[in-house]
């Protein structure tokens, strides 16, 4: 299965969102983010994994994705599932009384007015050339970000408080892997950077992504040089050493394991 940390580019800063409408008839794995993300589905049903919990989710329900949280979703080729995807920026939550990279609302909504405003905030999006689209959209999405927490927050337990604890840990990891996988990553010293033990680092990592460190950074370096490969403007070596790798060789074999064919396979 693949691990792997989804970036967002939010590259207007006065809408720091993005919100597109998909169809999907297959699958997609097990992948985190820093953004929320709210799926309105409109069609069809979807089998889906978040928090380490499984739950159907079909038309007329809103899942959410709250910060970092892993989740993937199956869908089938004869009943595919269509969505509204609204990826919205940590900034529209400043002026609100949330810890962002906690578990803020509940994953499972179903809401006439969620979803009314799911369709409000798509369509306008789909009119960049009437004036002030972008102060509807935004004025859209605070009214659904404050419906949300009035009607569907989730108000932690003590349980709920170390699950967030849990998951802020694994985010921590995640970031510092993103950020310094290509100079290699040494446990000991992420562990004293990060401030915590090695051994509880490590355990907390595994038990919330399910797989280990070194596990998600060679999936991680892998999904990157796919990326690299695919444009065809780098060599197998060239890429090896953007991402990181000791030797072309050790890349190949890994690339092999985690993605199924070699990385030549997929640069011709």
């Amino acid at each position: 299965m693949e691990y792997f940390y989804e970036m967002h580019d939010h590259i207007d800063p006065i809408l720091p969102m993005t919100c597109n409408y998909y169809t999907k008839t297959k699958s997609f794995g097990l992948h985190c983010h820093k953004n929320i993300e709210m799926l309105f589905i409109t069609e069809g049903s979807g089998e889906f994994t978040l928090d380490n919990k499984s739950f159907t989710a079909k038309c007329g329900d809103l899942v959410i994705v709250n910060p970092y949280r892993f989740h993937s979703m199956k869908s089938s080729p004869f009943s595919p599932v269509k969505y509204i995807c609204l990826i919205t920026h940590s900034s529209f939550y400043e002026n609100y009384d949330v810890e962002y990279n906690s578990k803020i609302f509940e994953n499972k909504v179903t809401d006439e007015t969620v979803m009314n405003l799911g369709y409000k905030i798509f369509d306008e999006s789909q009119k960049t050339d009437t004036p002030y689209y972008k102060e509807c959209i935004k004025a859209y999405i605070n009214i659904l970000i404050i419906h949300l927490l009035r009607n569907h927050r989730n108000f932690q337990s003590k349980a709920n408080d170390v699950d967030s604890r849990k998951y802020h840990i694994a985010s921590s990891v995640i970031e510092y892997i993103r950020r310094n996988f290509r100079d290699g990553i040494n446990v000991d010293v992420m562990a004293d950077e990060l401030g915590y033990c090695k051994f509880h680092l490590c355990r907390i990592f595994k038990e919330v992504t399910g797989t280990t460190i070194l596990q998600y950074t060679n999936n991680l370096k892998c999904f990157y040089a796919e990326q690299l490969l695919s444009t065809g403007k780098y060599s197998v070596h060239e890429v090896s050493e953007l991402c990181g790798f000791e030797s072309d060789s050790y890349f190949s074999a890994l690339f092999k394991k985690f993605r199924g064919v070699l990385p030549s396979a997929v640069r011709n």
